[in-house]
């Protein structure tokens, strides 16, 4: 294994050691009745990225009209909806909605991919409300992947892990080469076949002439 692999390895197994300990501290539950509580009121919440912002807007209004128009979704039921400012300029404030119930929220996330192939909404994305540890944590894991590689590593929900790109590539190259080198081959035999079979046929046409000049001079002398 490379030296440059082995620090990828190295990384990454600190990452898992990482989100091993978080899946623990999540699985013992909050120790604060507060943040027990926290996690309960955004289970049912989702988070709206992008959705352009205006001044004096109704966002109720534009959350609905996401949801109507952008994912054909009806009978959504929303309790509450806020925008929180932006950090960065020009670039519009999460959403947060929170959501009547899970099935709500379920039917959203099934379709929310649906978003990428509307005129008005190709650039909104819609996430899931995490809570502040995991969503520092995702931050690291996105930060590692930009750092390392994106050719090199990816991130699948909470994991982080080499690609396989650069081998499939590499195993269809190989494919790729013995095809080729088949084919060649094919084309050497054929060639050959044909050269061969053309050496027959001179051969054939050569006897051939030959034979007929014979008669030709049997035929001579039996006139003589």
């Amino acid at each position: 294994m490379s030296k440059f692999k082995k620090e990828v390895k190295k990384d990454i197994e600190c990452v898992q050691k990482e989100l091993s300990s978080m899946r623990t501290s999540y699985a013992e539950g909050p120790k604060q009745p507060n943040e027990r509580q926290n996690i309960d009121d955004q289970r049912n919440n989702i988070i709206i990225r992008n959705l352009q912002e205006s001044d004096n807007e109704n966002i109720m209004n534009k959350v609905n009209g996401l949801l109507k128009d952008g994912l054909r979704l009806k009978d959504i039921r929303i309790k509450s909806v806020d925008r929180k400012k932006s950090m960065r300029e020009n670039k519009p404030g999460v959403i947060i909605v929170k959501l009547e119930s899970t099935e709500d929220k379920r039917r959203v996330m099934e379709v929310k991919r649906n978003l990428k192939d509307t005129r008005n909404f190709r650039d909104v994305f819609i996430d899931h409300d995490l809570p502040k540890s995991q969503r520092m944590l995702n931050a690291n894991l996105r930060h590692i992947v930009k750092t390392i590689g994106n050719d090199k590593l990816e991130i699948h929900g909470s994991r982080i892990q080499l690609k396989k790109f650069s081998d499939n590539r590499h195993d269809n190259s190989n494919t790729n080469e013995r095809n080729n080198g088949y084919i060649n081959t094919r084309y050497d035999n054929d060639n050959r076949d044909n050269r061969a079979n053309g050496r027959k046929d001179y051969n054939r046409r050569n006897n051939d002439w030959n034979f007929m000049d014979k008669l030709r001079t049997q035929g001579r002398k039996r006139w003589l």
